[in-house]
């Protein structure tokens, strides 16, 4: 039989784990990343590739230039932590020339928005210009927040947007119709234009020594016309038959070079 003396079976030894190193930090974020990037974007990763950090960061120069600031300077508090812009969409597209940013707000106002509250946020808040010129609503920017009077732009876009799809739809000729009509539009304009100027500068005077031959842009017909009747002022001019628009307009740019010299 077996022994009773006193060194029984041992149990194997477990080996040692060594020990597991700490966990490591998350990444940090990129130093280029916009301080506003995590409030209006707050699900999305930012990447300098990305079309809306591209269209940010346009903005952002835009809007810290002379003629881009002009429409930013008047943000104002509205909330503890919240500032007010209210921006004319119309002196926006006259000065701004960021195609990218119209066909945003116009086709996809939900990302063209926040591009725009963001542009504004780090100009107000993270510039040099906005810290300088806009003390007055200077709030710690990480909580600050940006809030305009387009966002009524968003349901307007989306509305009228539905809306001609159903014209289209009840009708296909009117897509061509719409087309022609923004073709023709810019040139429409001008014709309002120079209409509205005939109109304000009646009382302009002619120089009695004009020779109707040397002014630009006058035919034949037009030269005989003003020649045999010598009208004294534009208003005169514009009331004579025969005497076409592109005449009087001619008739105008010469008439005004001649009082400036």
């Amino acid at each position: 039989g077996r022994g009773r003396g006193g060194g029984g079976s041992s149990q194997p030894s477990q080996p040692s784990q060594p020990p597991q190193p700490p966990p490591r930090p998350p990444p940090a974020a990129p130093s280029n990343v916009p301080p506003s990037w995590s409030i209006y974007f707050p699900e999305l990763a930012f990447s300098e590739e990305d079309r809306r950090a591209e269209l940010v960061a346009t903005l952002a120069r835009f809007f810290s230039s002379e003629i881009g600031f002009e429409l930013v300077k008047h943000v104002r508090t509205v909330a503890e932590r919240e500032v007010m812009l209210e921006l004319d969409y119309v002196a926006l597209k006259a000065r701004a020339d960021i195609p990218d940013l119209f066909a945003a707000l116009e086709m996809a106002p939900a990302e063209g928005l926040p591009c725009l509250r963001a542009a504004v946020h780090e100009v107000v808040f993270n510039s040099p210009v906005g810290r300088r010129e806009l003390p007055g609503v200077q709030i710690p920017a990480a909580a600050a927040r940006v809030a305009d009077s387009s966002s009524s732009a968003s349901s307007s876009f989306a509305a009228a947007s539905r809306e001609l799809q159903a014209v289209v739809r009840s009708d296909g000729s009117a897509l061509e119709s719409a087309a022609t009509e923004c073709f023709y539009a810019p040139y429409l304009e001008r014709q309002r234009r120079d209409v509205a100027a005939l109109s304000a500068e009646e009382s302009l005077h002619i120089p009695n020594d004009v020779l109707y031959e040397e002014v630009g842009g006058l035919r034949a017909e037009d030269v005989e016309t003003l020649n045999r009747h010598r009208p004294e002022t534009l208003g005169e001019a514009n009331r004579l038959a025969g005497v076409t628009p592109a005449a009087r307009l001619a008739l105008l740019r010469y008439a005004k070079r001649r009082e400036a010299s």
